[in-house]
């Protein structure tokens, strides 16, 4: 049986590669409909925004104060740049923070000032059987999960841009990765007081659309720079869809999708192409004319993240599914305004939302090839 028999519901197939695989398309968008402003997640009235923080607040100021003591925590990514500097203000609080970690030895080496708060276990996220084993051990050990950041990305490898299975390296460890392990996570979820999810996104998203017929650049040259900010997009609708069934089994939860601004962390280092082309050093520093847009340090970067994995305002269900920078709710963008802030339509439509995630359970299960 081909996957094109077992197609994800409100997919219909369209084409054929020259393996014989059938392309994917919602079937929406195959009979010309247009998706329609009631079918976004919508704007806070400027009335009911959370109270504004000053500019360029760092995490450990957002986070002053809060007892997170007896809740536990879970930082992918957790070991360096704004996943470090979440994990330390999380930690600060009381919190105990699980990171998992391709590198036991770095991550050990980041986080031992932090001792017993936190617990490091190996896990590649570009391994699914990794990301399984690290989800079962950490079910074993906890009944709830008070806390989720799935923060855990990549910009760029030299040596290979697909994984073995054939999946794209952004869009595998940027988006699917943090879906399968949330999904994997989903009863410790439902089972914490009050859980809230934060997904790492990046205004890259503002640039890409989800390309429906090819979501895994199987038909089209790699551009590592284009697959990073496709990988946003996809987590930025897949936050508006886990906000709607996360809240379906746990009415507490609360989803959020985080942008953490233009900040220079190690991850700059593998953009091999940014250094060829005279923007970044050979140590991945920005030259000096653009060291201005590289400003924002990783403890303000994680302010966003912190800010929507802890603010008691955020409670309100009013919040729930939304994008946020500089630790507020974005504007939906009007696309036509080329202003590089707020929050693309494209990554807001429910339908769109849905969609993505009946076509990644079903990559998941095999239905869908890479």
């Amino acid at each position: 049986m081909t996957h094109s028999e077992l197609l994800p519901e409100g997919f219909a197939a369209f084409g054929r590669d020259e393996e014989g695989e059938s392309w994917l398309m919602p079937r929406g968008l195959m009979s010309g409909d247009e998706f329609v402003d009631d079918d976004l997640l919508p704007d806070i009235a400027p009335g009911n925004l959370p109270k504004a923080v000053r500019p360029n607040i760092s995490a450990g100021e957002v986070i002053a104060g809060m007892d997170l003591g007896g809740m536990t925590a879970m930082v992918t990514g957790g070991y360096s740049g704004i996943g470090l500097a979440i994990t330390q203000a999380l930690c600060s609080a009381g919190a105990h923070v699980w990171v998992p970690a391709k590198d036991m030895e770095k991550a050990e080496n980041a986080l031992a000032p932090l001792g017993a708060g936190v617990t490091i276990e190996p896990a590649d996220f570009r391994n699914r059987r990794q990301i399984h084993a690290f989800a079962d051990r950490f079910l074993k050990k906890h009944q709830s999960l008070d806390i989720l950041i799935n923060q855990a990305g990549v910009l760029e490898r030299f040596d290979r841009l697909r994984l073995a299975d054939g999946y794209g390296v952004h869009f595998w460890v940027n988006y699917l990765s943090h879906y399968l392990l949330t999904n994997l996570l989903v009863d410790a979820l439902k089972k914490a007081r009050k859980p809230r999810v934060v997904n790492g996104s990046s205004a890259g998203h503002l640039l890409e659309k989800i390309r429906w017929g090819n979501l895994n650049c199987k038909r089209m040259f790699y551009d590592p720079d284009k697959e990073d900010r496709h990988s946003k997009t996809a987590m930025t609708l897949f936050t508006v869809e886990l906000a709607h069934r996360l809240y379906q089994i746990n009415n507490k939860a609360r989803v959020f999708s985080a942008h953490p601004g233009v900040v220079q962390t190690g991850l700059l280092a593998n953009q091999r192409r940014w250094i060829e082309r005279g923007l970044l050093t050979e140590e991945g520093a920005p030259v000096a004319s653009l060291r201005q847009y590289f400003k924002r340090r990783t403890e303000v970067a994680a302010a966003t993240a912190v800010y929507c994995a802890t603010n008691p305002e955020l409670d309100d269900l009013l919040f729930n599914g939304h994008y946020f920078e500089d630790c507020r709710p974005a504007r939906l963008l009007d696309e036509e305004t080329q202003e590089w802030r707020g929050v693309a339509p494209h990554a807001q439509f429910y339908s769109e939302a849905r969609l993505l995630w009946s076509v990644s359970k079903a990559m998941l299960q095999g239905q869908i090839p890479p």
